[in-house]
């Protein structure tokens, strides 16, 4: 589970990294940092993010 997690984490990085860089380019902006971005994302979420993986993990471990 673990590697089909990370190969869609990399793709997704890779598009939304092209995605972000058409975007500065076409409003001749600096392209952002991404992976500070999502870093700085994972470690501050908001808080309707906090609550969706609370109900996840509680319906995911509901079984156990």
């Amino acid at each position: 589970m673990s590697g089909c997690t990370e190969r869609w984490a990399t793709t997704f990085r890779s598009i939304a990294q092209l995605v972000l860089l058409d975007i500065t380019e076409l409003y001749d902006y600096p392209p952002p940092d991404l992976a500070e971005f999502l870093y700085l994302e994972a470690q501050q979420p908001a808080p309707s993010r906090v609550t969706l993986l609370g109900a996840g993990n509680a319906e995911l471990c509901s079984g156990f």
